[in-house]
């Protein structure tokens, strides 16, 4: 018999050189149900499985090596994206759904290839969604099953067939006590500090402020013909809510959030959000004061209109939410002796206090627009 890792190098081979569509399916989903095939009704092979991850790797590892930010795709950037994409679609099955497949898309989502790097950060910032929707389509398919029982309305009563019956409404009625629970679970709300646990891919990472860096690092120093701007926004997207998850320290963030909050940029709601989701009890106020600034400036004065007002206010009480040191004051005894500056400096972050507080009574008032 052939080895299956030869075999997967093979199709890896042929799916990278040959560029015919129809043929680069079939080894895709071949080589992807092979996968699945190996790890079916609970029998793991995880010798193979560790053989198999460490060659995804090695491909998109040698792939991030020879890529150039803005560069076209290579033979070995396509078999990278492959990689990424068999392994997202194993995690989403819940096959590979272990550290060792995280760290791969992790490597993926470091790569200087905006394609690779774009697949691995959809991964990360969707999968927990799209798990959700396929489990509750298999609950839906389960109660669609139990529903329609046959009560032999047209054929002779047998005590078979009434025992038949009898364990077709016990069933739908077991089925009708989960689906009950599971829909009276999703309506209660279980604030921030819940929502901030809803991402076990991002968990798993092994080193998640290194990744962060890298990543924030490239939106920087890369220029406008170097990633698209969706792409950016993705790269944005994940590390605030890495940081946010993870509640790491990384005080240039905050920074470069501030230059997208103008009040025409684009998907300017968007930056709102993730401002809002980098925001965890252990940043410095300092930090927090400076967006607020910016958001004060931009959206909560005379020249802006009501909708814009709203947003505005909203990011403000999420902030105060997520960063309640912001809210806490000072002694006055400290002011007493120092210089002018000081004095103005705290004089300055008193006032970004007063107007936090304005802001998070006014957005709970009813009259508000």
């Amino acid at each position: 018999a052939v080895p299956p890792l030869r075999l997967l190098q093979l199709f890896f081979q042929l799916m990278a050189v040959v560029p015919d569509k129809n043929l680069r399916e079939c080894l895709y989903h071949h080589i992807v149900n092979d996968i699945r095939n190996i790890n079916k009704n609970g029998k793991r092979d995880e010798k193979l499985n560790r053989t198999i991850q460490s060659f995804f790797h090695r491909i998109v590892v040698a792939s991030a090596a020879d890529a150039t930010p803005g560069g076209e795709d290579s033979p070995a950037d396509y078999a990278a994206k492959r990689a990424v994409q068999m392994t997202c679609d194993l995690y989403r099955r819940n096959v590979w759904n272990d550290e060792r497949s995280v760290h791969i898309l992790a490597s993926a989502a470091a790569s200087p290839n905006s394609s690779v790097t774009a697949r691995a950060l959809r991964f990360f910032l969707n999968i927990e969604e799209a798990m959700a929707l396929d489990q509750k389509a298999s609950e839906e398919s389960n109660w669609a099953g139990s529903e329609n029982i046959d009560l032999h309305l047209h054929s002779k009563k047998t005590k078979a067939k009434t025992r038949l019956i009898l364990k077709q409404i016990k069933n739908r009625m077991k089925k009708q006590h989960e689906r009950d629970g599971i829909l009276e679970a999703e309506r209660v709300d279980k604030g921030v500090e819940a929502s901030k646990k809803l991402f076990p891919a991002i968990e798993l990472l092994h080193d998640p402020h290194g990744l962060c860096e890298t990543l924030l690092k490239r939106i920087k120093n890369s220029g406008s013909n170097t990633y698209k701007f969706e792409v950016k926004m993705l790269m944005l997207n994940f590390v605030t809510r890495v940081v946010g998850n993870h509640e790491l320290t990384l005080l240039p963030l905050y920074a470069l959030l501030q230059r997208y909050m103008g009040g025409h940029q684009r998907d300017v709601t968007a930056i709102l959000a993730y401002a809002v989701q980098a925001c965890h009890a252990y940043v410095p106020p300092e930090e927090v004061y400076g967006i607020l600034k910016t958001i004060a400036h931009n959206f909560v004065t005379e020249r802006c209109s009501g909708e814009q007002m709203a947003v505005g206010i909203n990011a403000v009480r999420a902030i105060c939410a997520r960063v309640p040191s912001v809210l806490s004051g000072e002694d006055e005894d400290e002011t007493n002796g120092a210089d002018d500056d000081d004095v103005r400096e705290k004089s300055t972050a008193w006032d970004v206090e007063a107007f936090v507080r304005d802001m998070a009574g006014y957005a709970k008032h009813k009259d508000r627009s």
